[in-house]
């Protein structure tokens, strides 16, 4: 991105910040997504 102008890459690492349920939320989407990286590797034979 940075070629095509150079704010673009920390407009792109930019993260809004949560409030409330958003923190929750965004709480079980990343506990959710550890348990299907650890199920992945259980699950070979």
């Amino acid at each position: 991105m940075a070629p095509f102008n150079k704010d673009a890459l920390p407009r792109a690492a930019y993260f809004a910040p949560m409030e409330g349920k958003e923190k929750i939320a965004y709480a079980i989407y990343q506990l959710s997504n550890l348990a299907l990286f650890l199920i992945s590797f259980l699950l070979k034979d």
